[in-house]
């Protein structure tokens, strides 16, 4: 395998602004490696004495080794040319800090991104949404089968940042699916009003480290989502316990409105029951 490093030239350097603030300096420098005639050049790269990626350039501590390349510099493939690059700026960083520009703020520190947009749902209808009056039929019914839809908006908010770990499966499993049983100043939303709808993770290599790109989607329904349906029955509750058909005149057995008691009435009421769990999300944020 390759044996040493034998030579050292700084083959140049060069820097630049932009009208963003953004500075950025380049540094060049040849290593010469001597080597058996077999290595190759994964081998040669192996090489005690050359730079790491990542590590910082001797004269400017700003600057990290972004690249490596091995040439052979004979045709005995003895001699070999190592160039480095090392930059102030590296691209496979990810991003600068977007408030300071600085390059070397960690992913886990950065701003996370944030985008807002609406989407339309459909949702059972029980009124009219403009004079208010109930949506039934000649019978003072809810149209039930099928029932009467309506458009209904909620927002969506897309939530991104990095975290140098990520739970997989199981962190998922944990939150999505879930609903907000405290408000979340964050996001201004109120108690049950926040969906985590979906998690999404992606693993990228960020000077060599290891970070999770972790995008929650929030919907936003500010009546909750609980699900609602008219409170109507085929039967009636009996004092005993015991369920009898839905009372009229001429004995046959329609259905109709009952109380929260199971006792029949003309008043239409609505039923709510919670169908997604619940659990304070606050930590998707911490």
């Amino acid at each position: 395998m390759a044996t040493a490093v034998i030579g050292i030239d700084l083959r140049g350097r060069s820097g630049s602004d932009s009208f963003d603030g953004t500075r950025e300096a380049t540094y060049r420098v040849r290593y010469i490696v001597t080597s058996a005639s077999t290595d190759t050049q994964v081998e040669v790269l192996a090489t005690t004495g050359l730079p790491a990626l990542w590590s910082a350039f001797p004269q400017d501590s700003s600057a990290l080794c972004e690249r490596r390349e091995a040439k052979a510099a004979d045709e005995s493939r003895t001699l070999w040319h190592v160039d480095v690059t090392y930059s102030s700026k590296v691209s496979g960083w990810g991003t600068n800090d977007p408030k300071t520009g600085d390059p070397d703020t960690p992913p886990e520190n950065l701003e996370p991104s944030i985008t807002w947009a609406g989407e339309t749902i459909q949702v059972a209808a029980y009124e009219d949404v403009i004079t208010k009056k109930r949506i039934e039929n000649g019978a003072k019914m809810p149209f039930l089968n099928p029932p009467v839809m309506r458009p209904a908006k909620i927002a969506v908010c897309t939530y991104s940042r990095y975290q140098a770990t990520f739970g997989g499966a199981a962190e998922i499993m944990d939150y999505q699916g879930y609903v907000n049983s405290q408000p979340i100043p964050i996001l201004g939303a109120g108690k049950r009003e926040a969906l985590l709808d979906r998690i999404e993770a992606t693993s990228e290599f960020l000077r060599g480290q290891l970070y999770w790109r972790v995008t929650d989607v929030w919907k936003f329904r500010k009546d909750g989502w609980e699900l609602r349906i008219p409170n109507i029955s085929t039967h009636v509750l009996n004092a005993d316990g015991t369920r009898s058909k839905y009372p009229t005149k001429d004995g046959s057995s329609p259905i109709g409105f009952v109380t929260a008691a199971g006792k029949a009435t003309t008043v239409p009421n609505i039923l709510e029951f919670n169908i997604y769990p619940e659990k304070d999300l606050n930590t998707r944020f911490a």
